[in-house]
């Protein structure tokens, strides 16, 4: 049986991918680090995902460094490899998700805080998170739908949306 294994990059990725209840995660940033040293945790038959900020500024090699990690996974048999671009990062993916919400300020006020960082720990004490999120009009399609960054369009066919995971 195939499993859903989602390398995020943050513990606020993880409470989302919970609350989904489409997988485990495994924190893990491809910009910085090699997925070699991770990759006999997944098992065979499995989908991994990689979800992925693009808020910063990208040197070449750290460029290079996630191309190198996507193509490790895709060439091992067994595991499939699929792209989820977090245009920004995650709260600019829920602004653009959730049809009630605007901005990150309307965002941050839907959970309870102020701030970025007060969103952040608001977002991981929330028991029903995707309750909280359907109420501000979240819309699941939308999750993960923009176009991939240009420096990654050589692995534009391994770039999915949240309606593609399986």
């Amino acid at each position: 049986m195939a499993k859903n294994i989602f390398c995020i990059e943050g513990e606020t990725e993880q409470a989302l991918i919970k609350a989904l209840k489409i997988g485990k995660t495994q924190k893990f940033n491809c910009w910085e680090n090699d997925i070699a040293k991770i990759i006999r945790k997944f098992s065979k038959n499995s989908h991994v995902y990689i979800v992925f900020d693009t808020d910063k500024s990208l040197s070449d090699s750290e460029i290079s460094r996630f191309i190198k990690n996507i193509e490790v996974v895709a060439n091992q048999d067994g595991l499939f490899i699929h792209l989820l671009q977090q245009t920004q990062n995650l709260e600019d993916e829920l602004v653009y998700a959730c049809n009630q919400i605007k901005n990150n300020r309307q965002l941050h006020s839907c959970f309870d805080g102020c701030s970025a960082k007060e969103f952040k720990e608001k977002f991981l004490q929330i028991s029903n998170l995707e309750d909280r999120l359907d109420r501000a009009g979240f819309n699941r399609s939308l999750l993960w739908s923009r176009e991939l960054i240009n420096c990654l369009e050589p692995l534009k066919d391994k770039k999915k949306m949240f309606d593609d995971i399986s």
